[in-house]
């Protein structure tokens, strides 16, 4: 907040909500609800495997 007060940590906070949006997006989930451990690497979860998803 030092830099630019109230309204900088309301940017921040929107540059966080629009890359969510958009990685959300790109991986086909339309809401948090959609996201599951299947969304991790499985390399760093042993016996998950990776969620595969059709790209249009």
């Amino acid at each position: 907040m030092a830099a630019a007060g109230t309204a900088g940590v309301e940017q921040v906070l929107e540059i966080l909500r629009s890359e969510m949006v958009r990685t959300m997006r790109l991986m086909g989930c339309r809401s948090v609800a959609d996201l599951d451990p299947t969304w991790l690497d499985p390399h760093t979860v042993p016996g998950r495997p990776m969620k595969e998803v059709e790209v249009p």
